[in-house]
């Protein structure tokens, strides 16, 4: 998945393709998805609710997947 937002304003799928920009995902699911990962963070991290976990997003979103940093 790439994370720039310069597919989404390419339009056309053969023509990013072709330019070599961004990935087999969607653009407006890849802003979809950034979106939903940042808000969950800033709200964990400057507001400090924890209602929402990062690790909830791994299911709503079967594009992200779980690492475990050592």
């Amino acid at each position: 998945m790439n994370f720039s937002d310069t597919p989404k304003f390419v339009g056309l799928k053969p023509l990013r393709e072709w330019m070599e920009l961004g990935g087999p995902t969607d653009p407006d699911r890849v802003l979809e998805i950034t979106q939903a990962v940042t808000l969950v963070f800033f709200d964990q991290h400057l507001k400090g609710e924890k209602s929402t976990s990062l690790d909830s997003l791994v299911t709503e979103y079967s594009e992200l997947q779980h690492i475990m940093l050592p």
